[in-house]
């Protein structure tokens, strides 16, 4: 139950991106990026290219093709990983609930694998995000008032 809920707020979220985005737009207000498109893009990256073991955000978020669009582009043109360098989508992997797989130790060594590759991930677009930020003023950092701040 808290699972559906869950994966309906996120179609809804993505539903309500997608409209604003609108079709045949670069970014969502105007010709250049905005704090919006900075953290859209960090969250529906994740979204799509982390190695999950169920793939149902990545499923949602491909039904909007305008978003995948959207986080192709830029990605290739604000974070320097063209088209030839696409991550491919997550492999679905099937749950064993038999009586056996739960007496087992609840994580395989494969499942910790994808756990790391995916808090890799998550860790490589926030530090993607912020370098971001910072290199086209997004967030600027004032070094005077900064030092004011810690003189005090």
């Amino acid at each position: 139950a808290r699972r559906a809920r869950l994966l309906r707020s996120a179609a809804g979220c993505y539903e309500a991106l997608s409209g604003r985005l609108g079709e045949g737009s670069t970014y969502f207000y105007g010709d250049r990026p905005s704090s919006l498109d900075v953290a859209a893009f960090s969250h529906l990256a994740v979204h799509l290219y982390a190695p999950m073991v169920e793939a149902n955000l990545s499923t949602l978020l491909r039904k909007h093709t305008n978003l995948v669009a959207f986080v192709t582009r830029f990605r290739s043109k604000h974070i320097g990983l063209g088209v030839s360098g696409k991550i491919q989508p997550p492999e679905i992997i099937p749950i064993d609930e038999s009586a056996d797989a739960k007496k087992a130790d609840p994580l395989s060594l494969d499942d910790k694998k994808r756990r790391r590759k995916a808090k890799d991930f998550v860790a490589m677009g926030v530090i993607l995000t912020v370098a971001f930020c910072l290199l086209t003023n997004v967030i600027d950092v004032d070094a005077d008032t900064v030092a004011e701040g810690l003189d005090r």
